[in-house]
């Protein structure tokens, strides 16, 4: 190694001035054009990183407002259905007829044609009458299952207050 050191360096030394000066500036040049292109790729892999980290926020931060947005939607639609002067005969057990068991669906029909985020709208009293809607095949619910859900007991000491309970089910 150390032969073809000093040899590299005796031809260097035996090449004319012009020679020198072009090698020296090639290789300024090169050792140049190196430091910038590994500069430019940390500074762009930097700006891709961070515009990464901001995209990700934004949607995060859009998903979390469209979820606020259907929540309330659900709330209120919750809320216009339970203030329904007809359902709240039926869920206290007055004007239980079948006429107004038809006029319930029907409005229940009206209702989740309004939306279509809404898929399905179950109704249960406590005397096990059932009012439904459902744009996919019917769900077996029934006021026994519902019973052993862990949030009924709940739901029973809010005495028919009004709250939106998460349910996995």
């Amino acid at each position: 190694m150390k032969i073809s050191i000093k040899r590299m360096s005796k031809g260097f030394m035996d090449l004319s001035l012009t020679t020198k000066v072009i090698i020296s500036y090639s290789i300024m040049f090169i050792v140049f054009f190196v430091a910038v292109t590994f500069s430019y790729q940390g500074i762009n892999n930097n700006y891709t990183l961070n515009m990464i980290k901001q995209m990700s926020l934004e949607t995060a931060e859009s998903i979390s407002n469209n979820f606020d947005t259907i929540l309330d939607t659900v709330n209120n639609q919750s809320k216009i259905l339970i203030s329904n002067s007809l359902i709240q005969d039926s869920l206290i057990g007055r004007n239980i007829t079948f006429d107004n068991q038809i006029k319930v669906s029907n409005y229940l029909a009206e209702f989740i044609n309004f939306d279509n985020t809404i898929s399905s709208i179950y109704i249960l009293d406590l005397s096990g009458n059932k009012y439904y809607i459902e744009n996919d095949t019917p769900k077996a619910i029934s006021l026994d299952s519902l019973k052993k859900q862990e949030w009924f007991d709940r739901l029973i000491e809010l005495k028919a207050r009004y709250s939106i309970i998460k349910s996995l089910d």
